[in-house]
């Protein structure tokens, strides 16, 4: 689930949204988010800058009191249909 709402005339955005991560035996780890979005041109058209911060608040199975925080950020280049990103954080459970 993903909602963009622009916040800025220079093309800069902020989006709100939530997360569902699934493991491997198919317990589940539920987050919510902020986002920040530049576009920007590039190459081959434009490009989406993509930051944010994350929160995670429970689960299912060994993740039912899971608790923590996560950063990310990334692009996504819109021609190409690639995107990459990277995310770091801490969960307790």
């Amino acid at each position: 689930d993903f909602r963009l709402q622009p916040s800025d005339p220079d093309a800069q955005a902020e989006g709100y949204g939530t997360n569902e991560f699934i493991s491997a035996n198919g317990d589940k780890l539920y987050a919510t988010f902020v986002s920040y979005n530049k576009f920007e041109m590039g190459p081959s058209g434009p490009v989406i800058l993509v930051w944010g911060n994350g929160i995670f608040d429970k689960g299912t199975g060994r993740f039912t009191h899971a608790t923590g925080e996560y950063t990310f950020s990334g692009y996504f280049v819109v021609a190409d249909k690639l995107a990459k990103m990277a995310s770091k954080g801490t969960i307790k459970y």
